[in-house]
């Protein structure tokens, strides 16, 4: 499990500008389809946040549900 959690650090690490860039993107848009869903994660309870512009799709997993939360 070690590497394994290596790996995904990596892939973070490697990922998060890119990450970033798609969520500013995306959320600057004037048009925007937004939802949410449960997503149960080691027992506790989390929101995917799935927001889609006419050309770009961001989501993200957080603990509340709340649209402010997301926003943040």
């Amino acid at each position: 499990s070690g590497s394994v959690c290596k790996i995904h650090n990596r892939a973070c690490q490697i990922l998060e500008n890119s990450y970033e860039e798609i969520k500013t993107h995306t959320l600057k848009k004037d048009h925007l389809n937004a939802d949410e869903t449960s997503w149960k994660t080691l027992g506790e309870m989390r929101w995917v946040w799935i927001v889609c512009s006419n050309n770009s799709v961001f989501f993200e997993i957080i603990a509340s549900r709340s649209a402010r939360a997301f926003q943040e």
